[in-house]
């Protein structure tokens, strides 16, 4: 894939190479209080909901910063103090919604399953058979942390048939792999722009039920009030504090190109057929994958140290950069490993160029043996 103006391959989960088309859409200064704006804004939210499968019973809420921000605001927003969420982890990001619920004060237990298996549904169902109290189940669908996909629809029909509201985190699988919020009993779906939409860094948002927006009054904050900013949305089509207007208009255009390319099943193609690439070629160096096969995503994937002493990581991801190729260190706690993700502008010819690359680098470090022992 042409990257225009891009200097670097960026095989990370966010931010991702973006087009040519969507770098263009940035070039225009707009103002903030415009209808020009508000119509973009309208523009992006009827294209989520759409890429969710355009359920009536849903409405789309952005908001500036980072997908963290639009969990914090969910959190705050649209959780009482009265509530108790059950947190399914396996990695760093269901550790985070922890921390997000411990500085918010609010009622909540986390159950960590191993980061290299799926979250467990008997595990789900006995704690929710347990307690219950539970009012909100929370957890990841793709855990970036590995690359691990938990099983979302399953989360949430069992969620569902305790009366519990179901949240995802869909950060990093929300327009690279399928979603229908039709058939998934979701309450609540998280992501941002600069992941599978393709778009660039400075907006998250939110997909929730309808019925979730009744309830006023919970948030402490006023940035992230998520209930004020659909009010105010409504009532004057503008966004309550300055909108990041450039990084809107770059979202507005890769929805738009998202669609124009053949939608999720389109997406979904590539970045599997890139991951299959990725993981068979590392494979055939010796390397040793951390995800089993049938938990694998094909957002990211993470590979172990080799055993090899010669093997150096900052090196290795100097020489990387050296030749215009970002990856990504690990950030599994206990274990040495880095990841490398498929997502973006990356296309097989850009796998398959990276992997020559890592071959020729590791021939250079005198590394001979990538095998991990695991």
């Amino acid at each position: 894939m042409k990257k225009a103006n891009s200097p670097f391959l960026l095989f990370t989960p966010g931010p991702t190479n973006t087009s040519s088309e969507t770098k263009k859409a940035m070039l225009i200064d707009r103002g903030s209080r415009d209808d020009e704006v508000n119509r973009i804004n309208r523009r992006i939210c009827a294209g989520l909901l759409r890429i969710a499968g355009n359920p009536r019973t849903h409405i789309c809420v952005p908001i500036q910063g980072s997908g963290t921000y639009a969990i914090e605001a969910t959190i705050g927003s649209l959780i009482s103090d009265r509530d108790k969420i059950l947190i399914m982890s396996n990695g760093r990001y269901g550790e985070r919604i922890a921390k997000i619920c411990k500085k918010l004060k609010k009622k909540f237990f986390i159950f960590k399953n191993n980061d290299y298996e799926q979250n467990s549904l008997i595990a789900l169902k006995r704690l929710l058979n347990r307690d219950s109290s539970i009012t909100h189940v929370f957890a990841v669908h793709c855990e970036t942390t590995s690359g691990i996909l938990n099983p979302l629809e399953a989360m949430a029909t069992v969620a569902s048939k305790k009366k519990c509201n179901f949240f995802v985190d869909a950060m990093s699988s929300f327009g690279g792999i399928p979603i229908n919020l039709k058939k998934t009993k979701c309450g609540v779906l998280i992501s941002s722009a600069n992941k599978c939409i393709e778009g660039v860094p400075g907006v998250s948002f939110v997909i929730a039920s309808k019925k979730l927006f009744k309830n006023h009054g919970h948030s402490r904050s006023l940035s992230l009030d998520l209930v004020d900013q659909w009010n105010f949305f409504q009532k004057t089509g503008q966004w309550r504090f300055t909108p990041p207007t450039h990084v809107l208009a770059a979202l507005d255009s890769a929805i738009d190109q998202h669609f124009r390319k053949g939608g999720v099943r389109s997406k979904n193609f590539r970045y599997r057929n890139n991951i299959k690439i990725l993981i068979n070629g590392m494979r055939d160096m010796g390397f040793d994958s951390f995800v089993p096969d049938q938990y694998q995503s094909p957002i990211i994937a993470t590979f172990f140290y080799p055993k090899d002493k010669k093997f150096n990581f900052s090196s290795f991801y100097d020489l990387l950069k050296g030749k215009k190729l970002l990856i990504y260190p690990g950030k599994l706690s206990r274990l040495d490993t880095f990841r490398i993700s498929c997502i973006g502008q990356i296309d097989s010819k850009d796998v398959r160029n990276l992997l020559r690359q890592i071959k020729l680098i590791l021939q250079k470090m005198g590394v001979t043996n990538c095998s991990s022992g695991k």
